[in-house]
C-alpha cells in the first residue's frame, strides 16, 4: 500500500510546483502588460530661414544648431514622455532673402504645412501636428508670421527680430522672442550718452539704409544719413560728409558694414580729423563678427575682408582706432566659451550625420568659418524653452488619449507656460530670463581697441536686468569732446548793466512785425532751397557697371511668368489679326523689350526707351516726383541708364508679364477679375493725384508681379513717352478718340477712363481688344479699328461682346460709359470704384489675398475631412477588434492586433467538455437543412449563455459537437476540472427543459465528455485564424 501511494504524492507536489509556476508566469505576464509603452505622439515644428546669401541666421546655421537641440530634448528633458519632437524645413530653395522671406513667407508655410498634411492623409504616415514655428528672422516676416499666427494660437519663436512693434502683445500675442529688443539697445544707447555728457544734438548718425538690418536699428534714432549705398560710396562724398560732421558733432555713430565703416575711418585719418585726441568720437555698431557685415579686426581673413589689408591701411586704422569704439552684444567670458563648445558639438553632430547634412549647401564648411553666434544661440535656446514648457504641460495635464491629436487648449497652455516660468536653464548657454512681453532683452557692451593684441575689449557694459552701466576698466579711461570744435565759448560780462530797449508799444508791434516777416520770408526761402535740392538730386543715375547681366534670362521670362502670347504687328490672316501675330523678325514684345539684370542683389528688368535723353526743368521736377511718391499698384522705377543720349529705364521685375499675357491663359474667376480691376483703379487714383495722367494706359502697360499684384508702368516722365505718332497702330487699340483727332488741349484723366473701358472689356471677355467671336483674334485690322473709332459718328465704333460671355449688367453699364464718344459723359474714377466695391462684396483687394484665403479654407477642409476619415478608420478598427474578440482569446487577439507573434503555448492540466446530440443523424435526415440550422442555432445561444458565467473558452462546433475548455489561455490552477463539471451539469440540466422547434413532441438528450490533462493551444490558419488544442 505505502508503495502505491509515493507516486500519488509525487504527483501531488507536481501539481502544486505547476500550480506556483503559473500563478509567477500569470503576474510576470501582468507586469509586463503593464509596462508597455503609450503610442508615441508625433510634434511636428516649423522652422523658416533664408538659404542663401551670407545672413547671420541662414539654415546653413541654425539647422544644425536646432536640430541638435531637438537631439538634446529628447535625451534629457522629454527623455521617457514618449514625444517624438521634428523639424521641418522651409525655405530650401525659394527663400535665399530677407526680400523674399518678407514677400511670401505666410503664403510659402501655409503651402508647406499643407503639402505636408495631405501627404500625411493620403499615405498613411503619422498626422502633421505643427506645434510651434520658428524664425524667419527678418523683421516683415516675423510680423506677417506673428499676424498669421495669432488665428491659429500657436507659439513663434524668434532671436533676431528686435523691433518694439512686437512688444504689442495685443496684436502679436503668440510670439516669444530671445534675442534682444530694441527697447534695451537704445536705452543702452542713451546711457552711454549720458556718460560722455552728450546729448542728441552732438551726435551724427551714418547708416546703410539699403541694409534691412541697419536700417531698422537705424531708424531708432533721429536724422541718419546714408551711406555705403548707390551714388553714397565714393570718397568724394565721405569727405563731403565728415567735414560737415566736425564742424557741428563731437560723436559719430556708424550703422553699416564694417567695411564702409574702415573706408571712412581712412579718409577721416587722411582729412587730420582725428586730431585734437577726443575731438571727434567714433562709435561703431557691430553685434558680433560675422561674413554678413564683417569686422572690425585687422587680421580676420575668414570674414572676407577687404579693407585694411595692406601696411598704409592698417596704420591709417589703428591710428584711427584710438578714438573708436564698438558697440556690440555683451557675453561673458564663460557664456562665450560654452558657445565655442556648443558650435564644437554641432559641428560632430553634423559629421556624424552626413546623410540629413548634404556637402551641397555647406553646412560643416559654414561652422567651421564662421562658427555659431548669439543670435543662432537664440534660437537654440527657444528651442530648449519650449521642450521644458512641453514637459511642463504634460506633467500638469497629463498626456492626451489619442496620440496623433493636439490637446485640447494646448497651444494657449503652452505660452501660458512660457511667460508665467519666464526663468528657464539652458544647456550650454545658462540661464536665461523672459520679461513680461515674453522677450530676453540682452545685454550690451562697448569695447576700446587694445593695439597689443589687435582686439577691441569690453570698457562699459549694459547687463540684462540691470539699470546702470558697469565697467570693466577705468570708467575715466577715454575723455571726449563735449561740444563741437566750432562753438565759440561763451564771454559774460557783469561790468554794465544797461537797458538797451524801452518797453514801449512801437516796440512790441514792430517786433511782432518783424518776427512775422522774417518768419515767411524763411519758409520761402526753405521752401526754396528743398525743392532745389530735390531738383538737383541724381538719384535716378544709375552706372552701367552695376548692371550684371542674367545669362539665361530668355527661360527666365518665359518660363517664371505664365504661357506668353506672341507679340503682333498687324499683319493681316484668312481668319483675322491673330492676337500679339508673332512678327517675322521678333520673339514676344516683352521678351524683345525687356532684359534680365541683376542690380543691387535683385533681379530687375532694364528697357531701351525709344525717345532721345535730354535734361529740362519740367523732367527734372518728373523725376523727383516719381522718386517721391510710390505705389502698390505702380512699378517702381528704380533709375535710368543714360550712353550718349540712349536711354534705358530700370525697373523692378515683374514675372509674370502683362495683363494681355495673364488674359491669355483662359477664364479667370471674378473674384480675380474684380480684384485686377480695383488694382487697376487704385494704381490710375494715384497717378491722377501726383502725376496728372496716364496717357497711355493699356493692358500691355499693366504688369502682374509675382503675388498677382496689378502695378502700372509707363506713368512718368511723360516726356519719355513715345508721341501717338510714333506708336504702333496696335498700341493705339486702347486710345480715347479725341487724342486719336488731335484735340488742343484735351482732358487727359478722362481719356485714361477711356484706356479702362477697353480694359474692362479685355478682362469681362478674355480677350484681347475688339475681339471676334472666337475671342482669340481681333475682328479687323488695328489700323482699320483705328480708322473706324476717329470717324465717330451718330453710333461711334466700339467693341462687342461675344456670344456667351457672361457679366452683370452694372458691369456691362459702366464699360460702355467708359468709352462714352464725349469726355464729359465719361465716370470719374471715385465713381468707378464705389460701383466696382458694390460689386466685389467682401472680395479681397488683390489676387493674391484672395489665393491665400483658398488656401487657408482648403486646409481647413483638407483638415475636417482627415478628421472625419479618422474617426472612420478608428470605428472600423473597433468593428474588427470586436470580432477578432469574438473569434479569438482576448490575449492572443492583442497580440494578432500589435503584429507580434502568436506561438504555441503548452498547458500542463487543462480540462476539456465535448458534448454532441443523441441520434443527431436521424433528426437531420428527417428534418430539412434550414430546420436543422434553427435547432442548433438556438440549442448553441443556449449554451453560449451558460458558458459566460464560467471561466471557460468556447473552442469550437463541428455540428452537433461541443468543444469547451477551462484552464487556458487564462490559467486558473487547478479549478478547470470544478469549472468544467459545474458547466456539465448546468448544460445537461438545461438541455432537459431544451424542445426541437419543429418537434417539440419528440424528448431531447445529449451526451457530455469530460477529460484532464496537458495540451498545447495556438492559432492556425492564415489569414481566417482558429484558435485550436492539441
Amino acid at each position: 500500500m505505502s508503495a502505491m501511494q509515493k507516486p500519488e504524492k509525487f504527483e501531488i507536489f507536481g501539481c502544486f510546483s505547476a500550480i506556483f509556476f503559473s500563478i509567477l508566469s500569470a503576474e510576470v505576464n501582468d507586469v509586463e502588460h503593464r509596462k508597455k509603452p503609450p503610442p508615441i505622439m508625433n510634434l511636428t515644428l516649423f522652422a523658416v530661414f533664408p538659404t542663401n546669401g551670407d545672413l547671420f541666421y541662414r539654415q546653413q546655421l541654425t539647422r544644425p544648431t536646432l536640430d541638435y537641440a531637438l537631439e538634446e530634448l529628447r535625451n534629457t528633458t522629454l527623455s521617457g514622455y514618449h514625444i517624438r519632437l521634428d523639424f521641418e524645413y522651409i525655405g530650401t530653395s525659394d527663400l535665399n532673402d530677407c526680400g523674399r522671406v518678407n514677400n511670401v513667407v505666410v503664403y510659402k508655410t501655409i503651402e508647406q504645412v499643407t503639402v505636408l498634411s495631405l501627404t500625411a492623409a493620403f499615405t498613411g504616415t503619422p498626422a502633421i501636428v505643427p506645434a510651434a514655428y520658428f524664425g524667419p528672422g527678418c523683421l516683415k516676416g516675423v510680423e506677417d508670421m506673428a499676424t498669421w499666427l495669432v488665428t491659429q494660437q500657436q507659439p513663434l519663436f524668434d532671436a533676431v527680430a528686435s523691433s518694439d512693434t512686437l512688444r504689442d502683445k495685443t496684436q502679436f500675442p503668440t510670439i516669444i522672442r530671445t534675442g534682444f529688443t530694441d527697447r534695451r539697445l537704445k536705452d543702452f544707447h542713451r546711457k552711454m550718452l549720458r556718460h560722455f555728457q552728450w546729448n542728441n544734438t552732438q551726435v551724427q548718425y551714418l547708416a546703410a539704409r539699403d541694409d534691412p538690418v541697419w536700417r531698422g536699428i537705424a531708424s531708432l534714432h533721429p536724422r541718419p544719413i546714408r551711406i555705403c549705398g548707390t551714388n553714397t560710396s565714393d570718397l568724394g562724398y565721405y569727405q563731403e560728409t565728415l567735414s560737415a560732421v566736425l564742424l557741428r558733432y563731437t560723436g559719430v555713430v556708424f550703422f553699416a558694414p564694417m567695411d564702409c565703416v574702415k573706408t571712412i575711418l581712412i579718409e577721416a585719418v587722411k582729412m587730420n580729423l582725428t586730431s585734437p585726441a577726443g575731438q571727434l568720437t567714433f562709435i561703431v555698431t557691430n553685434f558680433f563678427d560675422t561674413r554678413y557685415w564683417g569686422t572690425m579686426r585687422l587680421n580676420a581673413s575668414q570674414y572676407n575682408s577687404a579693407v585694411g589689408t595692406t601696411v598704409e591701411e592698417r596704420m591709417y586704422l589703428q591710428e584711427a582706432y584710438k578714438q573708436t569704439f564698438l558697440m556690440t552684444y555683451y557675453m561673458p567670458e564663460t557664456a562665450e566659451q560654452h558657445m565655442r563648445d556648443l558650435n564644437d558639438k554641432v559641428l560632430e553632430y553634423v559629421r556624424n550625420n552626413k546623410h540629413e547634412f548634404s556637402d551641397e549647401f555647406f553646412y560643416e564648411q559654414t561652422l567651421v568659418e564662421e562658427g555659431i553666434n548669439p543670435s543662432v544661440m537664440g534660437y537654440y535656446a527657444s528651442v530648449h524653452v519650449f521642450g521644458q514648457a512641453v514637459k511642463e504641460y504634460f506633467d500638469r495635464y497629463g498626456r492626451p488619449a489619442d496620440a496623433d491629436q493636439v490637446p485640447p487648449f494646448w497651444k494657449q497652455r503652452i505660452l501660458e507656460i512660457i511667460r508665467r516660468k519666464k526663468t528657464f536653464r539652458i544647456p550650454n548657454l545658462g540661464t536665461i530670463v523672459l520679461n513680461d512681453e515674453g522677450d530676453t532683452e540682452g545685454s550690451f557692451a562697448l569695447r576700446a581697441y587694445n593695439s597689443s593684441t589687435d582686439t577691441f575689449e569690453t570698457w562699459m557694459y549694459y547687463l540684462e536686468g540691470d539699470t546702470d552701466l558697469k565697467f570693466a576698466m577705468d570708467e575715466d579711461y577715454y575723455q571726449p569732446a563735449c561740444s563741437p570744435l566750432t562753438t565759440p565759448a561763451p564771454i559774460f560780462t557783469t561790468t554794465h548793466k544797461t537797458t538797451v530797449w524801452t518797453n514801449t508799444p512801437a516796440f512790441v508791434f514792430g517786433l511782432i512785425t518783424c518776427s512775422i516777416v522774417g518768419a515767411i520770408v524763411a519758409s520761402v526761402a526753405i521752401s526754396y532751397y528743398v525743392k532745389k535740392a530735390q531738383l538737383g538730386s541724381k538719384w535716378w543715375i544709375i552706372n552701367p557697371d552695376e548692371l550684371k547681366p542674367i545669362p539665361d534670362q530668355k527661360a527666365m521670362l518665359e518660363g517664371k511668368r505664365m504661357s506668353l502670347p506672341k507679340s503682333f504687328d498687324g499683319l493681316s490672316t484668312a481668319s483675322g489679326i491673330t492676337w500679339y501675330q508673332e512678327d517675322q523678325k521678333s520673339e514676344h514684345r516683352y521678351c524683345k523689350d525687356v532684359a534680365l539684370v541683376h542690380y543691387n542683389s535683385q533681379v530687375v528688368a532694364t528697357r531701351k526707351l525709344t525717345y532721345s535723353w535730354k535734361l529740362s526743368c519740367n523732367m527734372l521736377s518728373e523725376l523727383r516726383d516719381v522718386r517721391l511718391h510710390n505705389h502698390v499698384n505702380l512699378l517702381k522705377i528704380l533709375g535710368y541708364v543714360v550712353e550718349n543720349n540712349d536711354c534705358k529705364v530700370v525697373n523692378e521685375h515683374a514675372p509674370r508679364g502683362t495683363l494681355a499675357d495673364l488674359l491669355t491663359l483662359g477664364e479667370l474667376e471674378w473674384s480675380f477679375r474684380y480684384s485686377l480691376l480695383s488694382d487697376l483703379i487704385e494704381g490710375l487714383m494715384y497717378i491722377h493725384k501726383f502725376f496728372h495722367s496716364h496717357r497711355r494706359l493699356s493692358s500691355l502697360n499693366c504688369m502682374i508681379d509675382r503675388t498677382f499684384v496689378l502695378k502700372i508702368r509707363d506713368y512718368a516722365p511723360k516726356c519719355l513717352q513715345p508721341a501717338l505718332d510714333n506708336m504702333c497702330p496696335w498700341e493705339k487699340l486702347w486710345t480715347a478718340p479725341e487724342l486719336l483727332r488731335g484735340a488742343v488741349e484735351p482732358d487727359y484723366q478722362r481719356a485714361d477712363v477711356y484706356s479702362i473701358g477697353i480694359i474692362i472689356q479685355e478682362i469681362t471677355a478674355s480677350s484681347p481688344p475688339y475681339p471676334s467671336d472666337d475671342r482669340q483674334t481681333v475682328k479687323y485690322d488695328p489700323e482699320d479699328i483705328i480708322w473706324r473709332v476717329k470717324r465717330g459718328g451718330p453710333v461711334p465704333f466700339r467693341p462687342i461682346l461675344p456670344d456667351g460671355v457672361n457679366t452683370c449688367d452694372g458691369l456691362r453699364g459702366v464699360m460702355e460709359k467708359c468709352w462714352s464718344e464725349l469726355p464729359e459723359d465719361r465716370p470719374l474714377l471715385p465713381y468707378l470704384k464705389n460701383k466696382l466695391r458694390g460689386w466685389r462684396g467682401t472680395v479681397k483687394r488683390n489676387l493674391f489675398d484672395n489665393l491665400m484665403d483658398r488656401i487657408q479654407a482648403y486646409a481647413g477642409q483638407l483638415e475636417h475631412e482627415v478628421e472625419v476619415r479618422t474617426q472612420q478608420l478608428r470605428e472600423e478598427q473597433h468593428k474588427m477588434q470586436s470580432l477578432l474578440y469574438e473569434l479569438l482569446p482576448k490575449s492572443v487577439a492583442d497580440r494578432l492586433i500589435a503584429k507580434n507573434p502568436v506561438d504555441p503555448e503548452p498547458y500542463d492540466c487543462v480540462t476539456v467538455y465535448f458534448s454532441d446530440i443523441v441520434s443527431f443523424t436521424t433528426i437531420s435526415a428527417e428534418s430539412s437543412p434550414q430546420q436543422v440550422v434553427q435547432m442548433l442555432n438556438e440549442l448553441y445561444k443556449l449554451f453560449d449563455g451558460i458558458i459566460e458565467n464560467f471561466d471557460a473558452y468556447k473552442v469550437e462546433t463541428i455540428g452537433d459537437a461541443y468543444m469547451v475548455v477551462s484552464g487556458l489561455p487564462n490559467r486558473n490552477g487547478n479549478a478547470h476540472a470544478r469549472v468544467i463539471s459545474l458547466l456539465a451539469l448546468n448544460i445537461l440540466q438545461a438541455s432537459g427543459h431544451f424542445r426541437i422547434p419543429h418537434r417539440p413532441n419528440e424528448h431531447f438528450k445529449i451526451r457530455i465528455g469530460l477529460h484532464s490533462g496537458p495540451c498545447v493551444a495556438g492559432v492556425v490558419g492564415k489569414p481566417r485564424y482558429s484558435y485550436s488544442l492539441v
